[in-house]
């Protein structure tokens, strides 16, 4: 007899065949899986296969129904649509096999993809055949038993505290406060730009790393940029002392904003210097444009005001603006001080490696170097590994040790000893 078992937001149609039980799909109602479940009691057949599908597009009818994070789904769509439909997006699902993945991994790294994208390739599409396995339309996931050698984090260069110090020069006055809480905290760039001011218990020095943004996009994210999630990375919250002199440069900084507890403590409007703002994911902002005869420049009042451009530079440009002119004037604000603007990543990148440029140090360190600068350093004085390891939030105590064998290698006297051999 058929039936239908609900599968998350999804309907799988079983039914009888002698003494075995098969799978007539899974579907997004419960109707048609019901339907599909007696056509094929009936006809004596499996009814129709999601393994005689080409992969590009059963890849296309799994993308919106994938029980994963919205982040998580982002990833794996770009990943998918770039390294794996365009070279076996054409194969029936039932071809896919283990040699085929283990083809298409090997010609990726012919071709010179990293070894950490080759590792997402083939989790994403192990993630996206997983519900076959479930519905027993496949015996056995093809990405499984595939091993992918992983290329150790290079950290042959660490951010030093001397060259941390000239890129903060460089960077605007509230830049630098957000660049100081990023390597004193080692915190996330999307963990860092969620922490609000009631995350800080001032008294006990502390804050507290309760949640993450991801920058998804509009099309990722029911038309809005931005996704909270009310978890860090490794799933658990986690609390992290700060130093004093941080601590009352924050505390300060909350005062003289007129912060409000639900405030982000680095947004955007916060953040970002008033005038000229470049997003380094776009050209839009470095080309001046004309209108009427007259040349503009992007991110400027005088783009806005007189060249009637709305983009986003120039409507910041504005609001920079008016609330400088505000403060100057003693005006008090009339908007909410709790502040929903995220600091977004991008732009982020283009105030960080303009100061890198100006300050003259010989490399480009990424935002994520503070981190690995907050680890060695913490590791170089003697802190307790474990401590380190939650104080970063790592998942596990081996990621921390990668830190720690770099630094045991810097210390050894090894080589000095040797040279006995020559005096």
């Amino acid at each position: 007899m058929a039936y239908v078992v609900k599968r998350g937001d999804r309907f799988t149609g079983y039914y009888r065949k002698g003494n075995r039980r098969l799978s007539a799909g899974t579907w997004a109602t419960k109707v048609e899986a019901e339907y599909y479940a007696v056509k094929a009691e009936v006809n004596g057949s499996e009814g129709r296969s999601r393994i005689t599908m080409s992969l590009a597009d059963y890849i296309e009818s799994w993308l919106p129904v994938a029980h994963v994070l919205p982040i998580t789904k982002k990833g794996y769509e770009a990943v998918l649509r770039t390294h794996v439909l365009p070279r076996i997006g054409n194969k029936k699902v039932s071809q896919v096999t283990r040699r085929v993945v283990r083809d298409l991994l090997d010609d990726l790294k012919h071709d010179g993809v990293g070894s950490a994208t080759i590792a997402q390739v083939k989790a994403s599409l192990g993630s996206a055949l997983r519900p076959l396995i479930e519905t027993e339309e496949l015996t056995a996931n093809p990405t499984h038993g595939i091993t992918i050698k992983k290329t150790n984090a290079d950290f042959s260069n660490v951010l030093e505290p001397e060259e941390f110090k000239l890129i903060l020069e460089k960077l605007p006055e509230h830049a630098q406060l957000f660049a100081k809480f990023l390597v004193m905290s080692g915190t996330r760039f999307g963990e860092a730009t969620e922490v609000r001011v009631k995350d800080f218990n001032f008294k006990s020095g502390e804050v507290y790393i309760q949640r993450r943004v991801s920058d998804l996009g509009a099309k990722h994210n029911k038309g809005q940029r931005f996704l909270v999630v009310e978890a860090t990375k490794s799933g658990y919250k986690r609390s992290i002392t700060l130093s004093k002199a941080l601590l009352q440069e924050i505390k300060d900084y909350v005062s003289v904003n007129e912060l409000k507890k639900d405030s982000l403590l680095f947004s955007r409007t916060l953040v970002l210097p008033a005038g000229k703002l470049e997003s380094s994911r776009g050209t839009k902002s470095s080309r001046p444009f004309e209108n009427d005869g007259k040349t503009f420049q992007h991110g400027t009042l005088y783009a806005y005001s007189t060249g009637g451009c709305r983009c986003d530079d120039c409507k910041q440009a504005v609001r920079e603006y008016r609330r400088s002119y505000r403060q100057s004037k003693g005006i008090q604000q009339r908007t909410s001080h709790t502040d929903t603007s995220h600091l977004p990543r991008d732009v982020w990148r283009n105030v960080w490696n303009t100061a890198i440029a100006k300050s003259g140090i010989d490399w480009s360190p990424r935002t994520h170097d503070l981190r690995h600068a907050n680890a060695t350093a913490l590791l170089k004085n003697g802190v307790d590994v474990h401590e380190v390891k939650e104080r970063l939030g790592h998942q596990s105590i081996k990621t921390t040790e990668r830190y720690l064998h770099r630094i045991r290698h810097q210390q050894s006297k090894a080589g000095e000893l040797a040279n006995d051999f020559l005096e």
